[in-house]
């Protein structure tokens, strides 16, 4: 068998039209009449026959193998989807929570995409939301400060504002 042969066997085991493998392994044929002539006469050559068989049966492999990743990815999907519709009100904003403290496990794209979904859950994206509630009213984490600064404390002159600019400078 010579090279455009085991092309037009290629072609033929990857397409299964005799006439576009001709006109892609035979540079020098450009008409389909004599591409089918051609294709239908290669099909019956014994080396071909064997070559295209050998070919199909790694293609079928390969073609099976991306099917089983593409049915994996399917089931996994569904399973996110299953899990997404089984989880309670409090199960699925206890997941959002975990994603959001773990810094080591999840991106910061990751963290505020779950900071995002939480919000939607919860309402925060409302106009009622928009202004923070009374500071009473918000939960305070262990270790962290209970009540926020004075503003007299945060607040700066414009000298030391000046200051602070030029040090960075």
């Amino acid at each position: 068998m010579n090279d455009c042969q085991k092309e037009f066997a290629r072609q033929y085991a990857i397409t299964g039209d005799h006439v576009i493998a001709v006109l892609n392994s035979y540079p020098n044929v450009k008409d389909r009449k004599t591409a089918a002539t051609m294709g239908k006469k290669l099909l019956t050559h014994p080396g071909v026959q064997d070559y295209v068989y050998k070919i199909g049966k790694k293609y079928d492999i390969v073609q099976q193998k991306i099917v089983e990743k593409k049915v994996d990815k399917i089931a996994e999907k569904m399973a996110v989807v299953e899990t997404k519709i089984l989880l309670s009100y409090e199960e699925k904003r206890a997941a959002l929570a975990e994603i959001v403290n773990d810094k080591e496990n999840h991106t910061p794209f990751e963290r505020i995409r779950a900071i995002l979904a939480d919000n939607a859950m919860t309402g925060d994206f409302s106009r009622e939301h928009r202004t923070p509630p009374p500071i009473e009213d918000i939960p305070t984490l262990p270790g962290k400060i209970k009540e926020p600064p004075n503003e007299e404390d945060i607040r700066m002159t414009d000298d030391q504002f000046k200051a602070l600019i030029q040090t960075l400078l």
